[in-house]
């Protein structure tokens, strides 16, 4: 009593490549995209026209928006200081980049 048994018989979300059947998750439950979040600005005032896609975006609009902090260039005698700086850090870098590279050597 030889019984051969085909792997996809078996195994039918796998294929005989041996690669996931992409039609089918391997649990055999249904798929479903993840659900999207949207996290809106609930600044008083705040005339931003609609949900930020993720938490970090919402993090920069509060932090370039609704605050006043603001971040000192680096480098001598550049004016982008105090009240003029920088609204958002992570624009600090292309700022020196692009407003400096000449004065760093580079």
């Amino acid at each position: 009593m030889n019984q051969t048994h085909n792997s996809a018989d078996q195994h039918p979300h796998i294929s005989h490549h041996g690669r996931q059947n992409s039609d089918s998750p391997i649990d055999g439950s249904p798929r479903t995209r993840p659900e999207r979040r949207s996290y809106p600005c609930n600044s008083p005032g705040c005339a931003w026209p609609s949900p930020f896609p993720t938490r970090q975006a919402l993090t920069r609009h509060r932090e370039a928006v609704h605050l006043d902090i603001r971040v000192n260039c680096p480098v001598p005698g550049c004016d982008r200081v105090g009240d003029n700086g920088i609204k958002r850090k992570d624009n600090l870098p292309a700022h020196i980049r692009n407003k400096h590279q000449n004065h760093l050597g580079e």
